[in-house]
């Protein structure tokens, strides 16, 4: 049975080879633009396939935590500003 797009609930197959298959799948989701360490987080951290979105939700939770608390230390420097600096 192949799952609609995030009803993991639905797959039919153990937690350990949703595990596997995500890894196998990791190359797709790096050049998604995903972070190879947020991908193998969210990927080790799952305890049933079910935890994949709480997992990205963490993720996600932890870079807004990171984010707040720069922006709270006057760290306020923006992509566009950062691409002037460092132009490609």
């Amino acid at each position: 049975m192949i799952p609609l797009a995030g009803n993991f609930k639905r797959l039919s197959m153990s937690d350990d080879a949703a595990k596997e298959l995500l890894i196998g799948r990791l190359s797709r989701l790096i050049g998604s633009g995903v972070d190879y360490n947020d991908a193998i987080g969210v990927i080790s951290a799952m305890k049933e396939i079910a935890g994949w979105s709480r997992g990205w939700e963490s993720a996600g939770d932890a870079h807004l935590e990171r984010g707040d608390a720069a922006l709270a230390a006057g760290n306020k420097v923006i992509f566009h500003e950062f691409d002037r600096w460092h132009p490609s």
